[in-house]
Order: C-alpha cells, then structure tokens, then sequence
C-alpha cells in the first residue's frame, strides 16, 4: 500500500513535470505566431496608407503639370478647372 501511494505521488510529479516542460517549449511558437499576425496587421495598415497618399500624390502632379502648361501657353482653362475639381475632391475626402 505504501509503495503503491510512492509510486503514485511520483507519476503525478512525472506528469506535472511532463506537462511544465511541454509549455515551455510550445510558448515560443505562440509568442511568435502572435508577433506574426500583430506584423501582419500593421504591414495592412502600412500598405493602405501607402496607397492613399500615391493617389494624393498622382493628383498633385497633375495639378502640377496642368499649372505648368497653363503657364507656357495662356491656354488650357478647362484642364485648369478639371484638376482644380480633382484636387478639391481628393483634400475634402481625406
């Protein structure tokens, strides 16, 4: 009787052991899948930004290059009045 509760205090030792050692090995490839989709996220967010401000900047070219040709012949009022409204549009959507 005594030996079967030696044995049994030392199985539960065993597995309590067992177990601890499992945890420590598996924690670092949670904290890594975390790290992972936290990058993930922020390489979305990142990428999104990236985006707005080519279009931002697409549009100012544009404004900058029908400003140019506006200056050298006097002419292109209308292409003018087309960027203006772009430009407009795109600051009052931001």
């Amino acid at each position: 009787m005594k030996i079967d509760v030696l044995v049994l205090c030392g199985t539960i030792a065993t597995l309590g052991t067992a177990v601890g050692i499992i945890h420590r090995m598996i924690k670092p490839f949670e904290d890594k899948i975390k790290q992972i989709d936290d990058n993930s996220r922020h390489l979305e967010n990142d990428n999104k930004r990236l985006m707005e401000l080519e279009e931002g900047t697409k549009i100012i070219y544009q404004t900058l290059l029908a400003m140019v040709s506006h200056e050298i012949d006097g002419n292109n009022i209308e292409e003018l009045k087309k960027v203006k409204k772009n430009l407009e549009d795109y600051l009052i959507k931001r």
